[in-house]
C-alpha cells in the first residue's frame, strides 16, 4: 500500500491520473507511471513556455509594450508550475549587454512575482549571492514577494552586510518589501544621513514597501531642516505612501523646510501641494505660513492657495474662482474657458462642479486643434469615479478616443479601482489579451 501522505501529493499533482491505483501494482510501478505522466507534463508545459519567451523577446525588440504585457500574462496564467522553469532565465549571464534578452530576463522577474516561487527559493537565494549583477536584482525583485519570508529574511540582512554581495539597494529594497519589525528596524538603520547615498536607497525602499512601522526613524531626518531638504522629494514619496504617520510634527517639519529652501519654486511646489493634502494636521504656525506664502505672485502662492481652500478657508476659494468664473461668463462659447474652471474645481475636489464644466468644454461651439480633449474626458470619468460613481465614470471612459495602453494604466490607477472591479462596468478595460 502507498502511504496516504504520498498518495494525496501524487493524486493532486496537475496533470496526472486522478484515479486511485490498482493496488496490486507494486509501488516502483505506481511511481514510475505518476513520473512518466509528470514529466510528459513538464515537457508540455516547457514547449509552451519557450515559445512564449521567443514571443516575449521578439516583441521587446520590436517595442511592442502591449504584446509584451499579453504574454507576460499568459505565462502568469500557467501558474506555479512554470517557475523551475523560469528561473534560469532571470540571469542573462553573458547576454547581459544585449537590451532585448536583459529585458526579457526582468520581465521574467515580473512573471515570477506574480506566482508561487515556494519550489524555487533555493534557486533564488543562490542567484542572489553569485549571479550578473542584472541576475541579482531581478532574483531580489522576486525574492521580495517570497511565501517564505521567515527563511529569506535572515539570508538578505546577511547578504547586504557583504562586501561582494548583491548591489546593496536591490537588497535593501528586497528586504523592506518583505517587512516585518526585523526588516522594518533593519532598513531604518540606514538612515543615516552620514551615508545619504544609503539612506536615500532605504528611504525609497521603505516607500515602495509602505513601511510604516519605519516612520519613527524616518522622523529623525526631518528634525534638521537643513538635513530634510537633501531628502526632500523621499520624504514626499514616503509620507505619501504612509499617510497615516502624517501628524502635525511631520506637517511643522514640512514647513521648515519651505523656509529653509527660501521658497524656491522647485522643490517648495512639492512641499506645499503634500500640506494640502494634510490639511487637518496643521498646526497654527503652519496656517500662517500658508497665508504668507498665499500672497506671493507666482506658482508656489498659486499652490498655497489652493492648500488654503482645501482646508476651508472660503477667501481662498473665492479669491481662486473669480478670474476663472469671469472667463466663462466672457467667453461661454470657448472649450478652454470651460475646460480651465474644471480643473481648478477639479484641484479643490469640487468634482460635481468639476463634471459640469467638463461637459460644458466637450460642448463648445469654440474648439481647438490642441484643445486636449483625451485628457478632458479622463478627467471627468476621474471626477465621476472619485464620488463613487463608476457607472457614469465607465461611460466617459468609453466615450473617449485614449489608447489601450492608456486604459491599462488606468485599470490600475487607485481613482479606478472600483470601476475596474466591477462585474459590468469594469469591462471598458478589456482591451486585449
Amino acid at each position: 500500500m502507498i502511504a496516504a501522505p504520498l498518495l494525496v501529493l501524487l493524486l493532486a499533482t496537475p496533470g496526472l491520473p486522478t484515479s486511485v491505483p490498482d493496488d496490486r501494482r507494486s509501488l516502483e510501478e505506481l511511481l514510475a507511471e505518476y513520473a512518466a505522466a509528470r514529466d510528459a507534463r513538464l515537457e508540455a508545459l516547457r514547449a509552451e513556455v519557450d515559445s512564449l519567451l521567443r514571443q516575449l523577446e521578439l516583441a521587446i525588440d520590436a517595442g511592442g509594450s502591449s504584446e509584451v504585457e499579453d504574454l507576460r500574462r499568459k505565462l502568469i496564467k500557467l501558474g506555479p508550475e512554470v517557475a523551475p522553469l523560469l528561473v534560469r532565465q532571470l540571469d542573462p549571464g553573458a547576454n547581459s549587454e544585449v537590451e532585448a534578452i536583459r529585458r526579457r530576463s526582468l520581465e521574467v522577474s515580473r512573471v515570477l512575482m506574480e506566482v508561487d516561487t515556494l519550489s524555487i527559493t533555493d534557486e533564488l537565494i543562490a542567484l542572489a549571492r553569485r549571479g550578473t549583477s542584472y541576475g541579482q536584482r531581478n532574483a531580489l525583485r522576486v525574492l521580495a514577494r517570497t511565501p517564505e519570508p521567515a527563511r529569506v529574511s535572515p539570508i538578505l540582512r546577511t547578504l547586504f552586510g557583504k562586501e561582494n554581495g548583491p548591489p546593496r539597494d536591490a537588497t535593501l529594497a528586497a528586504i523592506a518589501a518583505i517587512g516585518g519589525p526585523d526588516n522594518d528596524a533593519f532598513v531604518g538603520e540606514s538612515l543615516s544621513p552620514k551615508d545619504e547615498e544609503l539612506a536615500r536607497v532605504a528611504l525609497s525602499a521603505l516607500a515602495s514597501s509602505r513601511s510604516a512601522n519605519a516612520a519613527p526613524q524616518v522622523a529623525h531626518l526631518l528634525v534638521e531642516p537643513a538635513v530634510a531638504t537633501r531628502f526632500g522629494d523621499l520624504l514626499v514619496a514616503y509620507y505619501t505612501a504612509c499617510p497615516s504617520v502624517v501628524d502635525e510634527s511631520v506637517c511643522d517639519a514640512f514647513m521648515r523646510m519651505i523656509v529653509q529652501e527660501d521658497f524656491r519654486t522647485n522643490p517648495c511646489v512639492a512641499y506645499v501641494s503634500f500640506l494640502a493634502k494634510h490639511h487637518g494636521e496643521w498646526s497654527r504656525d503652519v496656517k500662517r505660513g500658508m497665508e504668507t506664502i498665499s500672497l506671493r505672485p507666482d506658482t508656489l502662492g498659486g499652490e498655497a492657495l489652493i492648500a488654503l481652500a482645501l482646508s476651508g478657508d472660503r477667501a481662498a476659494k473665492k479669491s481662486l474662482l473669480e478670474p476663472y468664473d469671469a472667463d466663462v461668463d466672457e467667453n461661454p462659447d470657448h472649450a478652454r474657458s470651460w475646460a480651465a474652471r474644471a480643473n481648478i474645481q477639479f484641484r479643490l475636489e469640487n468634482y460635481k462642479a468639476a463634471t459640469k464644466d467638463y461637459t460644458k468644454a466637450l460642448a463648445a461651439k469654440l474648439q481647438s486643434s490642441t484643445d486636449r480633449r483625451n485628457d478632458w474626458q479622463e478627467a471627468l470619468a476621474r471626477s465621476y469615479a472619485r464620488m463613487g460613481k463608476v457607472k457614469e465614470a465607465s461611460q466617459w471612459l468609453e466615450k473617449s478616443s485614449l489608447s489601450a495602453d492608456r486604459r491599462r494604466e488606468l485599470a490600475k490607477d487607485p481613482d479606478f479601482k472600483e470601476v475596474a472591479e466591477h462585474a459590468r462596468y469594469g469591462k471598458v478595460f478589456d482591451v486585449g489579451s
